[in-house]
């Protein structure tokens, strides 16, 4: 077993790995992920398993001899050197990565908050980054009011997943924001596939340079080949013509032909990119099929700093969050991303019968928000879970 972990290591490792040039040094850690991933999955459930028994069982969490046996049950043979912890086994308490354009969020003001709903996180203290996409100024205000750390702007986020919004939504947003709160811009010219032709791209490149002429701190964006496999090529082209703005690949990742692993490693080879957006390849994050995917990811990327930062999303809101954190916290999860989002009913008071704009259900005479009170049910959720992870990483 010991030798599967320091296989994971050995991809994670790059200098570890012949390497005559980066296509030599991707293709082997493709080849070696494609061999290893299925056990690797194996045997991490199966350690989460024996921690979660011999936690239950345990009568005296405190004794010696039973920290010992947890820490054998979930630690990974990588050599006397290795001090980086595996899943679930004990470590020096968690420290974030340093990021310059986020270090100052948790000292800022929100929009029309009052000193007593300001979460209690003091300004010095690290915590978990809640990101949360939005599509207009109402929604911008609610979701910094709730305690959000960072915004996507899309337009017509109910549609399809969102697209590129307009600039005069993006100003508009800039305005009524917080100053340093971060704003990524969606970088998609339509709905439907992540296949571009070579007008969309030049479309994409040029909503590009527009925003950031405007300031913005980033930009979100996904391209994939007929195949599904990430288009590389591509990628970079934006990513290059973004710097030196932050750059998110977003859940094409999850539409791709490629295992997990593999696309993010072809995505972390742009040294542009800064993080991905992942479900963990299932139609939600906290779902059964993705927690496996999630836990090896952050498990590999938390191993390799050049790896770009995972961002886990879909699905995440008060209800699953929690059990969420549990699962990923001790693998190297520090971000999170929501919508907190739903149909608001219209206030037209005329609505001509039988017409309509082509949405469709709710969506035709309804407005999409998101919603402050479910971003501030997640910050509470979210503090409270970081705090206590961070209490007990120090007590071991």
């Amino acid at each position: 077993m010991s030798k599967i972990d320091k296989v994971l290591l050995h991809i994670a490792a790059k200098d570890d790995l012949p390497r005559d040039d980066e296509f030599h040094f991707r293709e082997r850690a493709q080849n070696l992920i494609q061999k290893w991933q299925p056990l690797l999955l194996e045997i991490q459930e199966a350690k989460v398993a024996k921690l979660q028994r011999l936690t239950s069982a345990a009568t005296d969490s405190t004794s010696e001899a039973g920290h010992a046996e947890r820490r054998d049950a979930v630690n990974v043979d990588v050599g006397p050197n290795d001090t980086t912890p595996s899943c679930h086994d004990s470590a020096p308490a968690p420290v974030l990565p340093a990021d310059p354009q986020t270090s100052d969020l948790h000292a800022m003001p929100t929009i029309g908050q009052s000193s007593d709903t300001t979460p209690s996180t003091s300004p010095t203290t690290e915590r978990i980054t809640i990101e949360v996409c939005i599509d207009s100024v109402e929604s911008a205000i609610a979701a910094v009011r709730g305690g959000a750390d960072r915004l996507e702007l899309c337009g017509n986020l109910a549609l399809g997943g969102g697209t590129t919004p307009s600039i005069g939504l993006f100003k508009a947003v800039r305005v009524a924001a917080p100053q340093g709160l971060p704003i990524m811009v969606m970088i998609r010219p339509r709905t439907g596939d992540f296949l571009y032709t070579d007008a969309e791209h030049r479309v994409m490149r040029e909503d590009i340079k527009a925003f950031k002429e405007a300031g913005a701190d980033g930009v979100v964006l996904g391209i994939l080949q007929k195949d599904g496999k990430i288009d590389v090529a591509r990628t970079k082209t934006l990513a290059e013509e973004a710097a030196p703005m932050q750059v998110c690949f977003h859940r094409a990742i999850d539409l791709s032909s490629q295992d997990l692993l593999s696309a993010h490693l072809d995505i972390s080879s742009i040294p542009q990119v800064t993080r991905i957006l992942t479900s963990g390849q299932a139609s939600t994050a906290p779902s059964p099929s993705a927690l496996p995917h999630l836990r090896l990811l952050l498990r590999t990327a938390s191993r390799m700093p050049s790896f770009a930062k995972v961002l886990v999303g879909s699905g995440v809101n008060a209800q699953t969050v929690g059990p969420l954190l549990a699962e990923l916290l001790p693998c190297g999860l520090r971000e999170v991303h929501l919508s907190a989002g739903g149909w608001t009913p219209s206030e037209m008071e005329f609505r001509r019968e039988g017409m309509g704009m082509g949405v469709g259900r709710e969506g035709e005479w309804a407005i999409w928000r998101t919603s402050e009170q479910k971003v501030r049910e997640v910050r509470e959720l979210v503090d409270k879970a970081w705090l206590e992870y961070v209490e007990r990483e120090k007590a071991q």
